[in-house]
């Protein structure tokens, strides 16, 4: 396959990027900076400095399109900014996918497209209602593919993601414990006895996107995604202190009016997707970021 990767200097995107040159494929991979280090000396990959805001990737022919870049509030704390940003890279994307006659676009969505959640477990039905502009913002991208779909008679698919963990994750819930906690900080978990499998390591979700994405049917479907064999809140969070060389008493539990809740991947792993166990992705995050942070 010949694929393009945008947000490829980002966590997840140089994971996918990564994913998809070791297995074979040619991978165009675009970020408004330099890729980080380790994409460097791999081959079939080229690279493309491009601001997605205001430019349109160059039209060549793309078997698969993996949207990953986005405005996120811990980097664009101004709302409308934000909004204005991922509305206009999410347009670039299907004007690329319009202008090569690409056949498949896969979008990295968030769970922050939902809204509030008050039910205890989460999947593709749950009803949509996002409060602030991440979420309005990632709603209306995935409305874009969805009508590139009905368009075009391709395969669109938006991934409602969860907390994606790695060495360079961060400002998700997970990724901030794993760092505090290796630096030996005190921590504050919230409803330490509900459910919690509101996780996935970067590279599960990778070799899903580049291993499966052939199992997907023409149209469009939106996906949610998380681990297996779900831990409760206070568990998850204790095997990350002993993954992190840390003391559980260094974590504080307080209750929250935030409800926790599950989520339900059925979907998902009926097109391919394996998932790990929450242990293993803790397990497995938390070794990468001892590796980069020590």
């Amino acid at each position: 396959m010949r694929i393009l990767v945008t947000g490829a200097a980002g966590f997840l995107g140089a994971c996918i990027t990564e994913q998809g040159v070791k297995a074979g494929h040619s991978v165009v991979a675009i970020a408004r900076s330099k890729l980080p280090y380790f994409l460097n000396d791999l081959k079939n990959l080229e690279f493309q400095k491009c601001d997605l805001v205001n430019t349109i990737p160059n039209g060549q022919d793309y078997d698969l399109i993996v949207h990953c870049a986005a405005s996120i509030p811990s980097r664009e704390p101004n709302p409308d900014l934000l909004f204005d940003y991922n509305v206009k890279m999410g347009k670039s994307v299907v004007s690329c996918a319009r202008n090569c006659s690409s056949t498949t676009i896969i979008n990295m969505s968030s769970m922050s497209a939902f809204g509030p959640i008050n039910e205890e477990e989460v999947n593709e039905k749950t009803p949509t209602n996002p409060q602030d502009a991440y979420g309005k913002s990632k709603l209306l991208v995935e409305g874009f593919i969805r009508d590139w779909c009905s368009e075009t008679g391709g395969v669109g698919v938006s991934m409602r993601l969860p907390g994606m963990v790695g060495g360079r994750s961060h400002a998700n819930f997970m990724s901030n414990l794993a760092e505090q906690l290796i630096r030996k900080e005190p921590v504050v978990v919230t409803n330490p006895d509900g459910f919690f499998n509101n996780i996935v390591y970067g590279y599960d979700l990778a070799q899903f996107v580049i291993d499966r994405v052939k199992n997907i049917p023409s149209g469009y479907k939106t996906l949610t995604i998380a681990s297996d064999n779900a831990l409760l809140v206070r568990e998850a969070a204790e095997r990350v202190a002993t993954a992190a060389g840390a003391s559980p008493d260094l974590i504080n539990y307080k209750l929250s009016k935030t409800k926790p809740f599950m989520i339900r991947f059925d979907e998902i792993r009926a097109l391919g997707y394996q998932p790990a166990s929450v242990e293993s992705s803790i397990d497995r995050f938390v070794n990468d970021k001892n590796a980069l942070l020590r």
